[in-house]
This record gives structure tokens, C-alpha cells and sequence, in this order.
């Protein structure tokens, strides 16, 4: 029986993609920089790819930081910016930023009176707590597991077992995993014998996902759990 929901964070509770894209378009006007879609398109894509490093265990998020921006730059044909230094602005503006996806207060508020919830992610550990309470879904929340302090990256076993070195008594069968990474969430929950939900976020079509669960609505959840 399921007595605990993982949520992840970004394009699972809070919008990461509209709050990455106004604080990329944010950062371009400090730096008197053009802005356009097809520019957060070569972000998006670049940005997957250095995450997908970090689940690999072939990167780190310092690593990442120092990066990112030069790579993109570079893919944009941007010259004379620092990536580096772009990267603090561009988090000035991410530390803040608070969308949540469609239907996830409900949902969170709905399930609160049924499971003990917790946020499990990768992204910065000063980020992601201050970044729920701005969009005041923090109250739902029994806790978060954050890959920077556990000293490890989802989807490693080193994670997970973290995570259940903190949940007295609860075992992975009790537990469903819910996320919109295929890799992230989903594989690496399944492999340690936990229940999962793919949030498809992007709504794509994808028969390869395997998944307890595949939803493209966080408010389906209050008919399914």
C-alpha cells in the first residue's frame, strides 16, 4: 500500500521551462542582448544535455554552472559575454522564479490529506525550497530530499537509499515516484523497486516510457492515488 509520494520539481511541480525562459529573457536585457524563441530552443536542448551528464555521474552542478552559458553562447554565436558570470545573473532571476504547473496546488493539497509528500531533485539546494514557498506549495510538503545534500544524483542508488535513511520504517514499495525524466525519475525509482508516475509535461508522444502510471495532468492524480 502507498503511504509516500516523491515529487519532482521542475516540470513536475513548478514550470521550469516558463521560469527558465523570463529568466534567460531577463538576463539578455541586463546584458543588452537580443532575445528570441529559437535562442531558449538552443537552451533548452543544451541544458537537457548537461543534466543527462549530471545523472550520468559525469558532471557535477558546480561543473555545470561554470559551463552552460559558454557552450550556449558559443551555439548561439554570442562572443564577449561571460558565461560564467552570466550564469550568477541568470540565477538572480531562477532563485525567484515561481509558475506552477497547471493544477499542482489542488493536486498537492488533495493528496497531502492522503500521503506524506516529499520533493526530490537535482537542482540547487538554496533554490528549490525558497522557489515552492514563492509559489505556496511548500505547505504541502513533509520535507525535501536534494541531490546536493544527500551527496548524490537521481536516478543513483546512492539517492534513494539516502532518502530512506531518512523515512523511518518506510520501504520502497510504499512509495511512488512522480516525475516528467524518463531517466531521472522514472528508471532509476523503478530500479529500486519503487511505484512510478510519468508526468509527460511536454505532452509528447512516447511508447517507450515505462511507467505504473503515465499522466499529462498533475489533477489526474485525485482520481488515480
Amino acid at each position: 500500500m502507498l503511504t509516500t509520494l516523491f515529487f519532482d520539481i521542475d516540470n513536475t511541480l513548478l514550470d521550469f521551462s516558463a521560469c527558465s525562459k523570463d529568466s534567460m529573457q531577463r538576463a539578455f536585457e541586463d546584458y543588452g542582448l537580443r532575445f528570441d524563441d529559437d535562442m531558449f530552443d538552443t537552451f533548452v536542448a543544451q541544458n537537457n544535455m548537461l543534466w543527462r551528464r549530471i545523472e550520468l555521474g559525469e558532471l557535477t552542478k558546480d561543473g555545470l554552472f561554470k559551463i552552460r552559458w559558454n557552450i550556449i553562447f558559443e551555439k548561439l554565436g554570442i562572443a564577449g559575454v561571460d558565461g560564467e558570470e552570466f550564469e550568477e545573473d541568470f540565477h538572480k532571476y531562477l532563485n525567484v522564479s515561481c509558475v506552477p504547473v497547471d493544477g499542482a496546488k489542488q493536486t498537492l493539497k488533495y493528496l497531502s490529506g492522503k500521503y506524506r509528500l516529499y520533493a526530490a531533485s537535482n537542482a540547487p539546494l538554496g533554490q528549490q525550497p525558497r522557489r515552492m514557498k514563492l509559489a505556496d506549495l511548500d505547505r504541502y510538503m513533509d520535507g525535501y530530499f536534494i541531490s546536493e545534500e544527500l551527496g548524490a544524483p537521481k536516478p543513483s542508488k546512492r539517492f534513494f537509499d539516502e532518502c530512506f535513511a531518512r523515512l523511518d520504517g518506510v520501504t520502497p514499495a510504499q512509495v511512488m515516484m512522480i516525475g516528467d525524466s524518463k531517466s531521472a525519475d522514472i528508471d532509476g525509482a523503478r530500479q529500486y523497486g519503487m511505484a512510478t508516475c510519468w508526468f509527460n509535461f511536454l505532452k509528447t508522444k512516447d511508447a517507450d516510457v515505462r511507467a505504473d502510471i503515465v499522466i499529462d495532468d498533475l489533477r489526474k492524480l485525485q482520481d488515480l492515488l
